[in-house]
């Protein structure tokens, strides 16, 4: 008897805890959950600095460059001119499937993340190729995998991908913008064609 007494008051206890616990959630309106939170952005404000010579006026200079975004070396490590080289053949086995030998995107000296590849495909078609911009990359110097998406209706069976690159120099106090041609090119073949 006392067995049972003791199952049920657990038993009890149970259904209590559960019913407590979807009162709860069945309490909070459905908004509060579906509404998306927006974070107040921190951003570090300008502190003066102290005039150290009163008497004195300092001269303005207008050419100063902006500093460079995050995860960019400064402009001034960044003296020689960027380089690009593509190489090697994807092998499509099927639409949606690929073989990379060797197809790297291989790239230095780029000083910015909002710097962009431009890819040529010969003959023009709609293939998507990538990477494009370089907010997504190691910088200023690194190795990338080449990524290509086949239109719906490809036109060839073998296509030529050619590339640039755009960069940044600090030049008189301006950061002026390049753009250099890649060396190398990329195959695409499509043995399914």
């Amino acid at each position: 008897m006392k067995k049972n007494i003791l199952f049920w008051a657990f038993l009890l206890g149970l259904a209590v805890v559960i019913w407590a616990g979807y009162r709860q959630k069945s309490n909070q309106p459905a908004s509060i959950l579906l509404q998306p939170t927006v974070l107040p952005s921190l951003s570090p404000t300008p502190s003066p600095t102290p005039d150290l010579n009163p008497g004195t006026k300092k001269a303005s200079n207008n050419k100063t460059p902006k500093s460079p975004a995050r995860n960019a070396p400064p402009y001034d490590v960044l003296t020689k001119p960027a380089t690009c080289q593509i190489g090697g053949q994807i092998k499509f086995l099927s639409p949606s499937i690929a073989e990379h030998l060797n197809t790297y995107l291989i790239y230095t000296g780029i000083d910015s993340p909002a710097r962009l590849f431009k890819w040529q495909v010969a003959p023009i078609d709609k293939l998507e190729v990538g990477p494009n911009l370089t907010a997504s990359i190691k910088l200023p110097d690194g190795k990338e995998l080449i990524n290509v998406v086949l239109p719906e209706k490809p036109i060839a069976a073998n296509y030529k991908l050619t590339a640039s690159m755009t960069y940044g120099r600090l030049v008189n106090g301006d950061i002026k913008v390049y753009e250099v041609q890649c060396d190398g090119q990329t195959e695409v073949v499509l043995p399914f064609k």
